[in-house]
């Protein structure tokens, strides 16, 4: 048998003629074959050993932090920048179809945070932002101009800026480049529009892939404290879920969603419509739209769309999807005394009879044979 180089590839040989071959070998030995071999296993190793370093570099194992029972009792509440709805140090998702305004929403929040201007009407944080606007940077002219115009104010000099390209957060070179942006900017607000465009992923189902990028998202937020990374993704077409694979809301400390409504959208934290809240109650913010003003549009917020208190709580009940009584309603609005006496009680009683009035009901008894219910609008 002649030694070539091309015999050395294992993915040549046949079990027959590695039997051969080595039969061979036993009878004659040839040292140009061990010569040959040698160097090819030298390769494989020194192959091996740059994999492993490139892993290293990729994954980087992070010393052990103890941490004693006293610091965590001494550790504050979570900080909100928006409340209930964007949480300081945090990983964010906000998921919408495609047009329904996310990109106006995201320009609304960061300069309501940059300005200190009320967001959906709500008190915001102050802080700076770094917006990476993978698509549609050319139409942010008109679109920033617009909510100036129509908050009449303007961000303070310095406190927003944008990355139109060159970010790929698949690649460690472009990452490295972006961290040194952040060293030098500093900002508490780290937009990245769209994941699906600077996550360079063949297929949004990729698990592994989509891992990496959530664990390059908490390292930008790590360059400063109590900074937040907003990653813009998209939502299933009919149901409205998170597009892609279990990976992005596992790894999300929040998901906020955006669903259509009427002739605008609303956005939910509530787990049954997808969302996630790691440490708060969910929320619905309704009545958004986007309104026309100076050559483009704004996110404005319908006044009579302010939730009801008593609704909010019996969303904040059944936002974990299960049936629940009547009785468990109560108690969770507070209400432990179910008398006519009691003026709290008949108003709530009222409202329940509302929420469960046939043809307009948004309360329905559950198929389960219980005497519990479900809440209509939070059912998948």
């Amino acid at each position: 048998m002649t030694l070539m180089s091309k015999d050395l590839i294992p993915e040549a040989w046949t079990p027959q003629m590695v039997a051969d071959f080595t039969a061979a070998m036993e009878t004659n030995p040839s040292p140009a074959y061990f010569k040959n071999f040698l160097k090819m296993m030298e390769a494989r190793v020194a192959k091996d050993h740059v994999d492993r370093l490139v892993h290293a570099a990729e994954n980087p194992v992070e010393p052990l932090s103890i941490v004693t029972e006293e610091e965590i009792e001494r550790r504050p509440s979570p900080e909100w920048w928006v409340p209930d709805l964007l949480q300081k140090g945090t990983v964010c998702v906000f998921a919408g179809e495609a047009g329904i305004g996310k990109t106006f929403t995201l320009i609304d929040w960061t300069r309501c945070i940059a300005t200190g201007v009320p967001c959906m009407g709500q008190p915001t944080g102050r802080g700076t932002v770094l917006y990476v606007a993978a698509e549609g940077a050319s139409a942010f002219g008109k679109r920033v101009r617009a909510w100036n115009s129509a908050n009449n104010t303007k961000p303070p000099q310095g406190s927003i800026n944008y990355v139109e390209k060159g970010v790929d957060l698949s690649d460690e070179t472009s990452v490295q480049r972006l961290e040194v942006e952040l060293d030098r900017l500093q900002p508490d607000i780290i937009v990245l529009d769209t994941l699906s465009q600077l996550a360079s992923l063949e297929s949004e189902n990729d698990a592994a892939g989509l891992a990496r990028v959530f664990r390059v998202a908490k390292r930008l937020r790590e360059h400063k404290e109590g900074s937040t990374v907003i990653l813009v993704h998209h939502v299933n077409k009919g149901a409205g879920g998170v597009r892609g694979s279990s990976v992005i809301r596992s790894n999300a400390d929040t998901v906020i969603v955006a669903k259509s409504k009427g002739d605008g959208f609303y956005l939910s934290t509530e787990i049954a419509q997808d969302g996630k809240q790691k440490d708060g109650q969910p929320v619905r913010i309704e009545g958004l739209k986007l309104t026309d003003h100076a050559g483009s549009a704004v996110v404005t917020r319908d006044s009579k769309a302010v939730e009801d208190p008593d609704l909010k709580l019996l969303r904040e009940l059944f936002a974990d999807g299960k049936p629940h009584t009547r009785a468990e309603a109560r108690e969770h609005a507070g209400i432990r005394k179910p008398t006519n006496s009691d003026t709290n009680y008949v108003r709530w009683n009222r409202k329940w009879r509302a929420w469960t009035k046939t043809g307009e009901a948004i309360l329905q008894p559950a198929e389960d044979g219980s005497d519990g219910f479900i809440l209509l609008d939070l059912v998948k």
